[in-house]
């Protein structure tokens, strides 16, 4: 089919590479998604353990209120408690940002690292670079090398940048914090000796510090669930980018010119329940789920609701089976992918594909033979070996003589073959008869291996007088004598030619 179709070689190569690509994009997905809700599920577990942010507002608001009362009863002045809740509230805040910043310092690294933060520059090419001739892509590939080490350097400076910017931040909070506390010193030290009003401005300082943590938790779990929706999103698009490769091969075949062709090419795709078997076990099938029912595993139920599937796995409503890991069960199951099959029609009946052949032995050794002799439009002889093997008698001669009695006027053929109706039926110019020699069948000079050559029409009867094997008798007689059916295949192709009874 390749030879028939050069540029759909290459087309096949491509979807097949393609399809690679998005099961590895798939994967490099699910392995995003994974990470992504570890995450989530972790800043969920630091909220849950900061308490309730109503709650907490609620006794924020008490708090507020118990303050008042003791400004009332030492008769504190508006002024001076205001001020001190501004420098509590100012402090506290450049105390956080100390700490979210020194987070940030963690996430990039030790100073040493900085410089090479970034080591090296991955690219992805859509189409891919592969499908390209070489020389090209020998040019692309040096001139990305150039503008790799550009955007490296340049990713490795802004890690740098920020980093300054980072050490800056802490500093200047740091000398505010000093700054704040010597400029305030004596309110501070006034109001640090009134134990229970600095309790309480203590507590307000630390709700305040939990609903910014809150807030901040918040925020990265929303920043975190957009990206997860995006992660999803491009899941989908994978699965469905594979599902499209698998029918546009088959479109692009079919929309191939075959008509009035001996043999017509077609592909088929589909799930190998080898590889759904694979998977399905590492799946809990015992219970009825979503993606499971009757003990079989729903793989279009699956690649319909990916998100929902990811999500059962994930929190354990889809149930797997003790010693499989759940990212890898995923990823297996969305990465399932069907094989493809190549088919053909001959004449009505097909082979090939995931169907049962509908072609009988006879027509499946003229099937291989047309294959063989279109494989190009090239004259050369070709050579066949005993294609009569595992064949009937009805198969030869109703379908591979008539075969090879029309192609032999447009290629030479040479065949070693047992059967009558092939050597004679098929109209051969030449038969050659082998002999080995032996004290049974002697070559007249002792050679190993003598052989005779000649038309079917060459006869001589035998004569017991002449001791040399090849030489007692002619080439019809010796076809009669070693082929199977020689004498019936002789006797048929007289009747039809009217030839004179000899042999």
């Amino acid at each position: 089919m390749f030879k028939k179709f050069t540029e759909f070689k290459l087309r096949y190569e491509q979807a097949k590479k393609q399809i690679a690509d998005c099961n590895a994009n798939i994967s490099d997905y699910v392995n995003t998604w994974i990470k992504l809700a570890d995450a989530i599920c972790s800043f969920a577990k630091s909220l849950k353990d900061l308490g309730d942010k109503e709650g907490i507002k609620k006794e924020n608001k008490n708090t507020e209120i118990k303050i008042e009362e003791l400004k009332k009863k030492y008769q504190l002045s508006e002024s001076d408690v205001k001020k001190y809740k501004e420098i509590s509230s100012d402090l506290s805040m450049y105390e956080v940002n100390i700490k979210e910043r020194e987070k940030e310092l963690a996430q990039i690294g030790s100073e040493g690292e900085i410089d090479q933060f970034f080591s090296s520059l991955n690219w992805t090419f859509v189409p891919n670079i592969e499908s390209l001739p070489q020389k090209l892509q020998d040019v692309i590939k040096k001139e990305m090398e150039d503008v790799d080490n550009g955007i490296l350097k340049k990713a490795n400076e802004l890690v740098v940048k920020y980093k300054i910017k980072l050490d800056k931040d802490i500093d200047d909070s740091e000398k505010a914090i000093i700054g704040i506390k010597s400029v305030n010193n004596i309110l501070i030290e006034k109001y640090q000796k009134n134990i229970e009003l600095n309790a309480l401005i203590k507590k307000i300082e630390g709700l305040n510090k939990n609903l910014q943590t809150i807030e901040s938790l918040e925020k990265e779990i929303n920043i975190k669930r957009v990206l997860l929706g995006e992660c999803q999103k491009n899941i989908d698009i994978e699965i469905s980018k594979r599902e499209d490769q698998f029918k546009q091969l088959k479109e692009d075949l079919e929309a191939k010119d075959q008509k009035g062709a001996d043999i017509e090419f077609n592909i088929e795709y589909g799930l190998n329940p080898g590889d759904v078997e694979r998977v399905a076990k590492k799946i809990n099938l015992k219970e009825r789920s979503d993606f499971v029912e009757k003990n079989e595993l729903k793989v279009d139920d699956i690649r319909k609701k990916s998100n929902e599937f990811l999500k059962a796995i994930y929190f354990g409503k889809q149930k797997i089976n003790s010693g499989n890991i759940k990212k890898d069960v995923i990823e297996d199951t969305l990465t399932l992918t069907e094989n493809i099959l190549f088919a053909a029609k001959m004449e009505g009946d097909r082979i090939g594909g995931f169907l049962e052949t509908t072609m009988t032995p006879g027509r499946r050794a003229l099937f291989l033979l047309r294959l063989i002799l279109d494989e190009s439009d090239d004259a050369w002889p070709i050579l066949i070996d005993q294609p009569e093997d595992n064949l009937d008698s009805r198969s030869i001669a109703k379908e591979i003589v008539p075969f090879f009695k029309g192609r032999k006027k447009e290629r030479q053929i040479i065949m070693a073959s047992h059967n009558a109706n092939l050597a004679i039926g098929a109209d051969s110019e030449q038969i050659i008869v082998a002999n080995r020699h032996g004290q049974d069948k002697p070559n007249l000079d002792g050679k190993q291996f003598n052989y005779l050559t000649g038309g079917i029409e060459n006869t001589k009867e035998k004569s017991e007088k002449i001791k040399d094997t090849l030489g007692s008798q002619g080439i019809r007689e010796h076809a009669c004598e070693i082929l199977d059916g020689g004498k019936e295949a002789f006797e048929y192709r007289r009747n039809k030619y009217n030839f004179k009874k000899r042999y």
